[in-house]
């Protein structure tokens, strides 16, 4: 009987166990699961979802809402992702604006944004972002890109892109003088550099 129930106890506790390791893993479809009421909302001419402070560690299960192909803008702003991959967006292909700010983002997949033809915007700023070659090979489509307070040590596209109004590179990893930048002129001549004490920011008057 002891045997037994010491048994049961060592069972019941990791059960427990496992449930409280994957108590901090939270996505899309967990919120569903759980009975959230997640609508689009119709804005200023755009269909937006916004899933910002949900406490997110994933985006799967975000194929499941209904109308979620003709999301317009997404905003997933103050959660806790840690990268971002193809299969997350590439059920709104009408995607434009992607605010992903303010969250833990380490990496993003290089081919994330390629099936994203009207893409124009990216708020990734305040995140732990090092490698942005996923911004940098959509960088011709762009008209904002935020990358402010990221841990950046090289940004440098190597198409020109006319239409870009706002970048900001600023708090960022760097060497002596700013190095992020430096095809950023021949690239984008419209654009006039604002500096900081971090770095600079650039923008088109």
């Amino acid at each position: 009987m002891i045997v037994r129930l010491l048994i049961t106890i060592c069972s019941v506790g990791y059960v427990l166990g496992a449930a409280s390791a994957s108590a901090g893993a939270l996505t899309v479809a967990d919120l569903l699961s759980g009975g959230d009421d997640i609508q689009l909302l119709y804005t200023h001419g755009e269909v937006v979802l916004n899933l910002a402070r949900k406490g997110l560690t994933g985006l799967e299960g975000l194929g499941t809402i209904a109308g979620i192909t003709t999301v317009q803008r997404l905003v997933v702003s103050n959660n806790k992702l840690r990268s971002l991959k193809k299969s997350d967006l590439s059920c709104m292909p009408s995607l434009r604006f992607l605010h992903a700010d303010c969250n833990q983002l380490e990496s993003i997949e290089e081919d994330t944004f390629f099936s994203h033809f009207d893409l124009k915007g990216l708020n990734l700023m305040c995140n732990k972002l090092q490698d942005v070659t996923a911004v940098v090979a959509v960088f011709y489509r762009l008209t904002h890109i935020d990358l402010t307070a990221n841990q950046v040590k090289s940004f440098e596209p190597t198409c020109k892109n006319e239409n870009l109004r706002y970048l900001s590179l600023v708090r960022n990893e760097h060497d002596g003088y700013w190095p992020l930048h430096r095809n950023i002129y021949q690239c984008c001549p419209q654009l006039h550099p604002v500096p900081r004490s971090h770095g600079e920011y650039f923008y088109c008057d």
